[in-house]
């Protein structure tokens, strides 16, 4: 009779483990961890870009909607009192740029304006305050097609001008 005797069972023979294994596994994680932490800040740097870019584009709509409440304010004749005060200015080649050099946070600097739509004071909801602006009234000019020394027939049809200056806020005072 044969008699079978039972070995003990090592699969690979009979080196010793050293932990190889345990070890390619805790690089294989700390590679990971990295680049999942190089994922996570690239995301957020993509979030933030993307709220700056809300807040320019909102910026920019409210200094659009202030310049068209500046111009029906004008079609409407009722800036009339060019003097200097409540953000009427009249312009004056000698002076440095008013919209350069007026304090923008001074409301007496600004023109006061009313809007209302829907129960809301400000036409561009969202942002961080109503747009702000300042109007300028230029020297006349020559209507088109006219001659700019045509004196013998009587005075020359102007036009008057007027520069607007706009700023508008995107959702937080930064952002102008």
């Amino acid at each position: 009779m044969y008699r079978l005797t039972q070995k003990p069972c090592r699969p690979f023979g009979n080196r010793h483990q050293n932990g190889v294994v345990l070890v390619m596994a805790l690089i294989f994680l700390l590679v990971l961890t990295l680049i999942g932490i190089g994922v996570t800040q690239s995301t957020s740097l993509e979030e933030k870009m993307a709220s700056n870019s809300r807040d320019k584009d909102l910026s920019f709509q409210a200094a659009e909607a202030g310049l068209q409440i500046a111009q029906s304010g004008i079609r409407q004749d009722i800036y009339t009192n060019f003097d200097g005060s409540n953000g009427l200015y009249t312009y004056d080649p000698t002076q440095l740029p008013i919209w350069n050099t007026i304090n923008w946070d001074t409301p007496s600097n600004l023109v006061n304006y009313t809007y209302s739509s829907g129960g809301s004071s400000n036409p561009t909801p969202g942002t961080y305050q109503r747009p702000v602006f300042i109007i300028e009234k230029l020297p006349p000019v020559p209507a088109p097609g006219q001659n700019l020394g045509a004196t013998e027939y009587g005075d020359t049809p102007t036009i008057q001008l007027f520069r607007i200056t706009a700023r508008g806020y995107g959702g937080d005072k930064q952002s102008q």
